[in-house]
């Protein structure tokens, strides 16, 4: 039972029965892709490159368009490859428009509208982007820096002999700055005698 445990492992047990987790799940982008439904599957079939793909590609300048056949909608669709299938098991992709014929069959998109669906990222959302990944990356660094202040703290305190403020401390699940660590320790201290021999 949870919080419960012999004398000598009491305090391992109390832990763990009191200390509040702080758990980050970690996916990488090809996971999440994957997880969302956007894998490539045996209802889809990559047509082979015909005058129309290849006039997209050389229009947008993007070589990373195909065409496929959808077997269920019955549906040929242009899209883009996330994660190409040269790179990965399960090969990902994005949807950008449907085609009810084969496109060098009549059933091709206006050049112009397909532009319009192929356009990079509006600028406001890439910039939005780029400080989410910067803000990560600061509260990662940050993060690494106050658990590495930590760890030397602790070792100091065990240095000094203070094994239990150490141990309170390093089983602490505070995030702490250098002055809330000075503090700390000076009110762990008050009221206490300490003499050298």
């Amino acid at each position: 039972m949870l919080g419960r445990g012999s004398a000598e492992y009491g305090w391992l047990s109390f832990f763990w029965y009191t200390v509040g987790m702080d758990i980050e799940v970690f996916t990488t982008p090809y996971e999440e892709a994957v997880n969302t439904g956007l894998v490539m599957g045996e209802d889809h079939q990559v047509i082979e490159d015909g005058m129309w793909i290849n006039h997209i590609r050389r229009e947008t300048g993007r070589k990373d368009l195909f065409v496929y056949y959808h077997k269920l909608t019955e549906k040929f669709i242009l899209a883009h490859w996330i994660y190409p299938p040269w790179e990965v098991d399960k090969p990902v992709c994005l949807e950008l428009t449907t085609m009810d014929l084969p496109p060098d069959k009549g059933g091709w998109i206006p050049t112009p509208l397909v532009k319009l669906r192929c356009r990079d990222t509006d600028p406001a959302e890439k910039l939005m982007e780029k400080r989410i990944q910067e803000r990560n990356a600061a509260t990662k660094t940050d993060r690494s820096e106050r658990l590495e202040r930590r760890t030397s703290m602790v070792d100091h305190l065990k240095k000094k002999g203070q094994y239990e403020i150490a141990s309170s401390l390093a089983h602490s699940n505070v995030n702490y700055s250098d002055s809330q660590i000075k503090e700390d320790l000076i009110n762990a201290g008050k009221g206490r005698v300490i003499t050298s021999a």
